[in-house]
């Protein structure tokens, strides 16, 4: 008696970014939007957690440090471009810099630095509590991100043109074994693509943060 094995094909639909000219312009301008708008939450709001250490105004309570016309605005701001930066990540649609990790990186732990420097003024008694765990966060998430994905903080997931980087060879010699078809549409980071998705994040978060500056009044 022969016994024949047979094993049934593993297959999934696959459907690969939107390609063409007018796509990549947005992933790039969406990833420029993101990149120019975190100094901006996070220098804003921390402009005002530095001068004022903790402010409040309105309400039924009285606040021993009121929030002056310009900390109303700098907050204002700062959850706005909050929100823009996130409108950017979704048009950016995975190609760039991860702000992802950056921004766990950069909000957590720099909110967690400037909660322990207050501490060290004096003007927040729980500042050192508070600060170490904001900043130990930070380092968590990103350190996870470092070791489960270190390339993709700095290109993301899939060129500007649409095209999805493969992870690494064995996941790609995996991928081809399961499903040949969207193992085809999977390509390896060229040189050009890592210019032109740092280029993008230099320019736009150096904006950015000169731009923040100079409305705090540092520059």
């Amino acid at each position: 008696m022969t016994i024949h094995l047979s094993t049934p094909a593993v297959s999934a639909r696959f459907t690969p970014a939107a390609s063409g000219p007018l796509h990549t312009l947005r992933r790039i301008l969406g990833s420029a939007i993101a990149s120019f708008s975190l100094p901006l939450v996070f220098i804003f709001l921390g402009w005002v957690m530095t001068m004022t250490g903790s402010c409040a105004s309105g309400g039924p309570y009285v606040s021993a440090v009121q929030c002056s016309d310009s900390d109303g605005f700098h907050i204002a701001m700062g959850v706005v471009f909050a929100f823009v930066a996130m409108l950017g990540v979704a048009l950016a649609g995975g190609f760039g810099v991860s702000l992802f990790a950056l921004g766990a990186l950069t909000l957590f732990g720099g909110f967690g630095a400037l909660f322990i420097i207050s501490f060290i003024q004096g003007t927040m008694g729980s500042g050192l509590l508070v600060g170490s765990a904001f900043s130990l966060f930070g380092l968590a998430v990103f350190g996870i991100w470092v070791w489960a994905a270190p390339r993709s903080i700095a290109l993301g997931s899939i060129r500007a043109t649409g095209a999805k980087y493969y992870s690494s060879e064995q996941a790609y010699d995996d991928i081809l074994r399961i499903d040949p078809a969207k193992a085809a549409t999977l390509v390896k980071p060229r040189f050009v693509d890592w210019v032109i998705s740092l280029s993008v994040w230099v320019v736009a978060a150096g904006s950015g943060t000169v731009f923040a500056l100079t409305s705090v009044g540092v520059i």
